[in-house]
């Protein structure tokens, strides 16, 4: 198994033992099968010449080529290709632990700790793509594979393209769920940062076991992932779930009662030495200086000296200090949003802030 074309006297499949079926691909389909001298597991790739046109072969050929061109512990192998007039069998890695869909359907959202070991394993063999100028274009759980040492391995390279310098890219493909704004839109696009929206796609998955972005009218989804206020300068943001004025919004999901969220959330505040009031049942306005100074950055434009009533005489000046608001909200029939909003102060105190009240939360 050398990676190369191969024709001659024998019988093309004369180093194989094919065995079951595992599915169809995009233009035939999968077997496992055993290499006769190795006794190695591989998947074989059946395509026959006459069931593909001559736009869709361009297609088959840059896949084979990419194949070829990749070699990473994420990224599923090619060993070989045999060809003959009639049929091409592409020999590729054997994966025994089937999709990491699947493994998330069964499962349900997965543990930080595990999220993690998939997710670095993702990414890296994603960026071993990018520098060889492959973009793959078609990144979502049914095309990562396990095997049975759960590990994660890129597959179906058929949509990818490679980059060419000075050249961006239109085609617009891919699961519409994991598709980046760019694809959705017709824009021209760099190649890179379509993998990159994928992959965060991927890690709300695993996190959560549900897709951010999801409705069975096409128009609808694109509507959610590109909203028409998005401007062509690409200035991003997070719709907040009521018109505010605020920056930097941030969600917690609780399945406990409101009174025992907020009661959990005093106290988690409490720790980090948050000062705050409550301006109503589940509404609460806070303002948090750390012990140290961590930052020394300019300060906002919104970072304004806003009074606040707390117990403490203490006077905080804005460049050290972050003031922001706590609102609860019902989120399903059985769970409660916990919606955080930056009112004014540095943006990264108030991440470093949600950062230990996440820590406090789940230790």
């Amino acid at each position: 198994m050398d990676g190369s074309s191969s024709r001659g006297s024998l019988p093309p499949l004369s180093n194989y033992r094919v065995g079951r079926r595992l599915g169809f691909g995009a233009f035939g389909t999968v077997r496992e099968a055993q290499h006769i001298s190795t006794g190695i597991k591989v998947a074989m790739k059946k395509l026959v010449r006459q069931t593909i046109s001559d736009s869709d072969w361009e297609r088959v050929n840059r896949e084979i080529k990419i194949m070829r061109l990749l070699s990473h512990p994420h990224i599923v192998r090619l060993y070989e290709v045999i060809e003959t007039q009639s049929t091409i069998y592409v020999i590729m890695e054997y994966m025994n632990s089937g999709e990491l869909f699947y493994y998330i359907i069964t499962n349900g959202r997965l543990e930080e700790n595990e999220a993690r070991h998939y997710f670095q394993q993702i990414i890296s063999g994603v960026e071993s793509c990018h520098l060889h100028k492959v973009v793959h274009r078609d990144l979502k759980p049914e095309n990562l594979l396990l095997d049975k040492k759960s590990n994660v391995k890129i597959a179906d390279f058929g949509l990818a393209n490679v980059m060419r310098d000075g050249q961006l890219l239109k085609t617009s493909c891919g699961s519409p769920s994991y598709a980046a704004p760019e694809i959705l839109s017709g824009r021209l696009y760099a190649g890179p940062e379509v993998d990159v929206w994928s992959c965060g796609v991927i890690l709300y998955a695993l996190l959560t076991a549900v897709l951010p972005f999801d409705d069975e009218n096409i128009s609808a989804l694109s509507a959610k992932i590109k909203p028409p206020e998005c401007t062509d300068r690409r200035e991003v943001y997070v719709r907040p779930i009521y018109p505010v004025q605020s920056k930097w919004v941030l969600g917690f999901k609780s399945f406990a009662s409101p009174h025992e969220t907020i009661r959990d959330v005093l106290a988690v505040l409490r720790s980090l030495n948050v000062r705050w009031k409550k301006i109503g049942p589940y509404n609460i306005k806070c303002m948090w200086k750390p012990k140290v100074k961590s930052y020394n950055m300019p300060i906002a434009p919104d970072c304004q000296n806003v009074p606040i009533q707390s117990s403490s005489k203490e006077v905080s000046s804005p460049c050290d200090a972050v003031k922001f608001e706590i609102q609860l909200y019902r989120f399903t029939a059985e769970s409660y949003l916990l919606d955080w909003q930056r009112c004014n102060g540095p943006p990264f105190l108030f991440i470093e802030l949600c950062a230990g009240f996440r820590a406090c939360a789940i230790a």
